[in-house]
């Protein structure tokens, strides 16, 4: 055997080692990137949900005192006009443009109905009448019942003129949270549903606050005691996007789910980004719960996120590279020195 074989078989050795451990390392160091990316990623989102989540709850909590403000209202005194009822829930639909309506339903007794209807005319509403829906949505007179939930007082009226003089029990989604509500006596939501006042295809929903007359310590007490409801009107698109409209930047895409209907009843139509992680959050609103999630949209992914490890990935392996090029240059050099 020639007597520089050896050396030089020995001396890849080295090189191959230095190259194998280059590669694994760099390999090792575009993985843990992604990873830290993945999770600062996830980070980010969950902060960004988090904040609008809050600032929904902010906006829900809001409305429910305007309610509660109008129970107070009618606790302390026993008649409320039709302009007083204006004069004081007109500041806080000027404040909260999320709130589509407030209105006053009374309970009506089926012998009292006639003379509702003449208060009204009286006060300019001519043609103003209990009403209910026809199987087409169409509104027609009030059929004959021994009650009846007539809104009577309703702000802003021009544009809510549709629900005006419907009686909301009649409809079974909103007669079912009416009747929780005064039971329980607590502001209640109904299910999504179609709004009298609604003219495109947004869903909304109604909360209820029940207003007594006398002691409301049970419900036998409750449901003798009843007056009727002090009211809110949501659409949920305004709900949801109003409020939003001064986090600024780029929206997340946000979709509402009804667990208890298992249904999707808002979008907010933003495309998703399938690479980004999703957070979610449940929302309570007067009894009713909802999930929020929310999902990045496709501009809010960052590139760096994707080109940084491939960079770390490729630097890593160029210097192993280059470390073994030394590595077998320098074996070389070293072999001819002693050759020589």
């Amino acid at each position: 055997m020639p007597p520089s074989a050896g050396p030089r078989t020995h001396g890849k050795a080295p090189v191959i080692s230095a190259l194998a451990a280059g590669l694994i390392v760099s390999a090792a160091l575009a993985m843990l990137l992604h990873r830290m990316q993945q999770r600062e990623e996830r980070d980010a989102v969950q902060q960004m949900a988090e904040d609008r989540a809050n600032v929904l709850r902010s906006a829900v909590v809001r409305s429910m005192e305007v309610l509660h403000s109008i129970k107070a209202f009618y606790d302390a005194r026993p008649e409320v006009s039709r302009g007083e009822f204006a004069t004081f829930v007109n500041p806080a639909l000027a404040r909260q443009p999320e709130l589509q309506a407030l209105a006053w339903d009374p309970r009506v007794s089926g012998t009292e109905r006639a003379g509702w209807e003449a208060r009204a005319r009286q006060e300019g509403f001519h043609d103003f009448a209990f009403t209910e829906e026809a199987v087409g949505g169409a509104p027609i007179p009030a059929g004959n019942r021994e009650e009846y939930f007539p809104v009577f007082f309703l702000e802003t009226l021009e544009r809510n003129i549709g629900a005006f003089g419907f009686d909301v029990s009649s409809e079974p989604t909103r007669r079912v949270a009416l009747e929780k509500a005064r039971d329980s006596g607590q502001a209640t939501a109904t299910a999504p549903i179609r709004l009298k006042q609604e003219r495109g295809s947004q869903k909304g929903f109604v909360v209820f606050e029940p207003l007594y007359r006398g002691p409301a310590g049970t419900v036998a007490e409750r449901r003798r005691s009843l007056t009727g409801f002090a009211t809110a009107v949501f659409r949920i698109g305004d709900l949801v996007e109003i409020p939003l409209r001064s986090s600024g930047g780029r929206e997340p895409a946000i979709s509402i789910l009804d667990e208890a209907r298992h249904e999707t009843i808002y979008h907010n139509g933003t495309e998703v980004d399938r690479r980004a992680g999703a957070w979610s959050t449940p929302l309570e609103v007067a009894g009713r719960r909802w999930r929020l999630q929310f999902t990045p949209a496709p501009g809010l992914h960052s590139i760096v996120s994707e080109v940084l490890p491939l960079v770390a990935l490729g630097a890593g392996m160029s210097i192993s590279v280059l470390l073994a090029g030394y590595l077998w240059t320098s074996g070389r050099r070293i072999e001819e020195s002693r050759q020589a």
